[in-house]
């Protein structure tokens, strides 16, 4: 009878209707099982680290909240032991795609705010410390959508910092990449690969249960603002799965000795 009922109305319909959750059994395009947990008290080093910020559309629509993301990239320290050069090179190969890059949800707000107090906020967040407070992430590089008030920001951002050095502003066309769901079905490999990161904390946890119900979910905020980040990080070569980590260490590690003898400059 219940398996009947599921089957009849659909894994988001029985989810919501009779098992008392907006997401199917196993979650939706980014499942919760495919998030890793950050178990440790301090955070890796990164290499690289953006901030990505969703915007409410207009500021007339007060309703609507703005989201932002930071996400760092990292690897795990290994030490290379001691090899022969034969397995040295299959050494390399093979931890390379064991430790590919891997990238970690280093913090996440969704709010509801005016113009200004959106600009404070994504000041105190990425650029100086709080005030108030509140935890400060400096980052390399701010993603604003390329939408509504998200121009806006930008540009009010870069005339009260420009100069600074504090960071870099790249307003970003989601448009290019499809819609919502294709902007998150193209990143979905990177979770499924085990590549994101996340701490046990609640704002973590927000940001996990949103993208578990979407694209059922009453708000996408947060998503989007993933997407966006981790779309960048792909784009820029930092977001490599195993496979391509493997290929990159072997050209880095082959060598060619055709190539080493010939002469620089023809005769």
């Amino acid at each position: 009878m219940c398996d009947g009922l599921e089957r009849d109305k659909g894994p988001y319909a029985w989810a919501g209707q009779y098992m008392q959750s907006p997401a199917p059994r196993g979650g939706a395009i980014i499942r919760d099982e495919f998030w890793q947990l950050w178990e440790r008290d301090t955070y890796p080093a990164f290499e690289f680290v953006v901030a990505s910020l969703d915007t409410a559309f207009t500021e007339k629509e007060e309703n609507d909240p703005s989201a932002l993301t930071i996400w760092g990239v990292f690897r795990e320290e290994v030490i290379q032991p001691i090899l022969p050069d034969g397995k040295a090179k299959m050494w390399l190969e093979n931890q390379a795609a064991a430790s590919n890059p891997k990238i970690m949800l280093i913090y996440a707000w969704e709010e509801r705010l005016r113009f200004d107090q959106l600009v404070e906020m994504v000041t105190d967040t990425c650029i100086r410390p709080s005030l108030t407070g509140r935890p400060n992430y400096p980052v390399d590089k701010l993603l604003i959508e390329a939408k509504g008030n998200g121009i806006s920001v930008a540009h009010e951002l870069h005339r009260l910092w420009r100069g600074s050095g504090k960071l870099g502003i790249d307003l970003i066309d989601p448009k290019k990449y499809g819609d919502k769901v294709a902007r998150v079905t193209s990143i979905q490999h990177l979770f499924a690969d085990g590549m994101i990161y996340a701490p046990d904390k609640t704002w973590a946890d927000k940001v996990i249960r949103q993208c578990s119900v979407f694209p059922k979910g009453s708000h996408d905020d947060l998503v989007d603002s993933m997407s966006q980040a981790i779309r960048y990080l792909r784009d820029q070569g930092f977001a490599l799965n195993r496979e391509e980590s493997a290929l990159e260490a072997a050209d880095e590690t082959s060598y060619d000795r055709a190539r080493a003898l010939r002469p620089l400059y023809q005769v």
